[in-house]
Order: C-alpha cells, then sequence, then structure tokens
C-alpha cells in the first residue's frame, strides 16, 4: 500500500482544515484556485480514506472553434499525488478525421509539480514572466472505444489567461497551421511559453468500452527529485477508497528527470485537476484524490 506521510509546517494557523495521517480531512474550496475556466464542481470526501472529488458533470464547451481548459489547484504543496481519473462516453466518433484519428471529445487529468515565476532582476524590476505558471500536466482520453491514451509534459511561463489557449500559449501561429514551441529541458533564460514532452501519447488498450474507463495515476518525487508516473487500473482502489498497489504491476510508468525541469532536487510544490474539453464536445467524468504525501502548508500569495 502506498504509505502516506503528512509533515505540517505552521499547523497553528490552519490545523482546523488539514489534519494528521489517519485523521479524516477534505479539501475545502477554501484550499482550492482555479487556473484555466472554472469546469469543475467540488466534492468534499463524504468517506473516511478518499480525499475528495472535483467532477465535470456533462459540461459543454459551446465554442466551435476552441478548447475549453480548466484546473484546479490545492492551496497546499505537496510531493506526490494520486488519483483516479474517471471519463464517461468520452468518445464521438464523428471527430475522426483522415489526419487525426482521435475520437475522444476531451481530456482529464492531473497537474503536479505546479509553481508560479515570481523573478525580480537585479534592480528588483519583475520579469516578463512575473505572475505565469510553470506546471507538469497528465492529459488522459478515450483514443477510441477500445483504447485510453495519456500524455505527460511540462508547460513553463504559461499566462492564466492563455490556459484555454492552443497548447495553453506555449504555440507559434494558428491551431491549423502553427506549431508547438518545445525544448528539451528547463530553460530560465526563456521567459516565453514553450513545452517540455516528456512522454508523447501512450497508449494503454484494453481499458475504454465505448469511451468509459477509470484509471489511477500516481505521482512520486524521488529524493533527488526525479518523477515516477505511473498508471494502474481502477480495481487498486477499494470500496472505501484506498489505493493499494502493492504487488500490483503498473499498466504504464514514466521516469522523469529532475534536471528536465530545472530541479536540483526534492522541492514541494502545487498540484491539482486538469480538465479539457474539445470544441462544440461535452465531457463527463470526475478526479478523485486518494493520497498527497509530504505536505507542507503554504498557502499561495
Amino acid at each position: 500500500m502506498k504509505m502516506t506521510k503528512k509533515i505540517l509546517f505552521g499547523a497553528a494557523a490552519l490545523c482546523a482544515a488539514v489534519l494528521f495521517s489517519g485523521c479524516n480531512w477534505s479539501l475545502t474550496s477554501a484550499l482550492q484556485k482555479t487556473i484555466g475556466e472554472d469546469i469543475f464542481k467540488y466534492n468534499d470526501a463524504t468517506y473516511y480514506s478518499g480525499l475528495g472529488t472535483w467532477t465535470i458533470d456533462n459540461v459543454t464547451n459551446e465554442s466551435a472553434t476552441e478548447y475549453l481548459r480548466g484546473g484546479k489547484l490545492l492551496l497546499t504543496k505537496h510531493s506526490d499525488i494520486a488519483a483516479l481519473v474517471k471519463i464517461n462516453n468520452g468518445i464521438n466518433e464523428s471527430l475522426v478525421t483522415s489526419s487525426n484519428q482521435s475520437a475522444a471529445v476531451g481530456n482529464l487529468g492531473v497537474l503536479f509539480n505546479v509553481s508560479q515565476n515570481k523573478g525580480k532582476d537585479e534592480e528588483g524590476n519583475k520579469l516578463s514572466n512575473y505572475g505565469t505558471w510553470n506546471f507538469c500536466v497528465i492529459g488522459v482520453q478515450a483514443y477510441s472505444a477500445t483504447q485510453v491514451r495519456y500524455y505527460v509534459s511540462y508547460f513553463a511561463n504559461i499566462v492564466e489567461e492563455d490556459m484555454g489557449k492552443m497548447n495553453f500559449g506555449a504555440w507559434t501561429g494558428d491551431e491549423d497551421t502553427g506549431s508547438a514551441i518545445t525544448k528539451t529541458t528547463f530553460d530560465a533564460n526563456t521567459l516565453t511559453p514553450y513545452e517540455i514532452e516528456l512522454a508523447t501519447w501512450k497508449t494503454i488498450s484494453g481499458l475504454a468500452t465505448e469511451g468509459t474507463f477509470g484509471i489511477v495515476f500516481d505521482v512520486d518525487e524521488e529524493s533527488n527529485g526525479d518523477y515516477t508516473v505511473k498508471a494502474y487500473d481502477e480495481s487498486t482502489v477499494s470500496s472505501s477508497h484506498v489505493f493499494d498497489s502493492e504487488g500490483v504491476t503498473a499498466k504504464s510508468e514514466v521516469s522523469i528527470d529532475a534536471d528536465k525541469l530545472g530541479k536540483s532536487g526534492a522541492a514541494q510544490a502545487y498540484v491539482g485537476a486538469y480538465g479539457m474539453i474539445k470544441a462544440g464536445q461535452t465531457l463527463d467524468g470526475s478526479i478523485e484524490v486518494l493520497d498527497l504525501t509530504k505536505q507542507a502548508i503554504l498557502l499561495a500569495e
């Protein structure tokens, strides 16, 4: 079983909101921040082990051309997160074209290693990327009636208002003729948006039944700052909402080197939920937080 460690700093200020491991607690709305569109509803945990669920309840993207994207961040920092991602009826075969075989109506997933840029120059002036976001995202979708696929990417210098844009604004040109702005590793000297592809689309066959599936993503940070992302079948979650992967082989695994993310060691960051709905489509699903470890209380500014 994945062991839970919660280390609280400044607990006197927020002990009513977050308790030590072994006590029941929930992720109240006061401990959340919306980035991008507010497409999630939040349900506090009503069970002992689970920590709460963000839900996209048959939300329709009314735009004919643009994605609808949104995220929820916990305003406490964590090294790790495990979450059950569920998508219901997540395909529309009419979306398939000769150049794009994906029938997915959208993606759901997890945000981790989230930070906000606060840099200033030697004279104390804010850098041009001040207030923008850096984050890793796991996006999973029902690629077809029988296949699930996901990707893992790191995005840097993302303007909050651009969260809904193509590639979170890390894009040159329009959606039809442009291309992604990508790098291979973190670049501290680049203050404009870019993406590092940590894992391009990885297919997990045998999960989707007409676009309906559940999958657990388990994000673990190592002591040197590396991350391991593992994907497990929904059967690893018990009826009491406990995630137990002991003795279970992950269906897929991604290793992420700390130096790709500009990290020199382990460092807590914000985590949360992510959702994207394609133009004109409707998405129904949820992201249930199963485990948060190595927690420190630190509210975002």
